[in-house]
């Protein structure tokens, strides 16, 4: 938010409980009284819980993932577009390189990955159900360096880097600049860019 008020914008931080629809509707309200109207939502989410196999899914764990990364970005863009239907604006999600089944991943994180290949075909359906004034586009990147990222060890981080191609991190900062090319692009509908740094597992 401080960053934002750098460029003479004025911000607002709101919080909620993302298991929580109410909490949704809540927010969406404050976000109307507040706001004349919304251009641009980004969907954001990500929870992962690792399995061994198929046979050890955790149902538990697997309906928080949905829930986290699908289900309430589902929710929350249903509710962004029966308040501003007849806005035109843009509707973007994270999904991630890991929804291809030739990632290697997918044995480790079932649940992520459904959710992500998920992700992937609403933005197709989306894109065809609320043209021309509504677009959909996500950003499918591979591993981020972000602050979970510490906690790894020097060899698991060695081990990722020499099977990219670019042989270095890729930053939250560049996947804001693909974020924001894609809304400042008014050509582009029903895409899903993949920021992979050449990762070959």
């Amino acid at each position: 938010m401080e960053k934002i008020k750098q460029f003479w914008i004025e911000a607002t931080i709101a919080s909620w409980d993302m298991w929580n629809y109410q909490d949704i509707d809540k927010m969406i309200n404050e976000i109307k009284n507040k706001y004349p109207h919304i251009d641009i939502l980004i969907n954001n989410a990500w929870e992962l819980w690792p399995y061994d196999n198929l046979v050890n899914i955790d149902i538990e764990k697997c309906n928080k993932t949905l829930q986290t990364n699908l289900l309430w970005p589902i929710y929350l863009s249903q509710k962004v577009i029966k308040l501003l239907q007849n806005k035109k604006w843009h509707i973007l999600f994270t999904s991630s390189i890991h929804w291809n089944s030739n990632k290697g991943w997918e044995e480790k994180c079932i649940p992520y990955c459904l959710s992500k290949a998920w992700i992937d075909n609403l933005v197709w359906i989306w894109a065809r159900d609320l043209a021309p004034n509504i677009r959909i586009n996500a950003i499918a990147p591979w591993v981020t360096k972000t602050p979970i990222w510490d906690e790894d060890s020097k060899e698991t981080i060695d081990m990722m880097l020499n099977k990219s191609l670019i042989k270095k991190w890729i930053t939250p900062e560049q996947i804001a600049d693909w974020f924001l090319f894609l809304i400042e692009n008014k050509a582009i509908t029903w895409e899903i860019l993949y920021i992979s740094w050449g990762f070959k597992p």
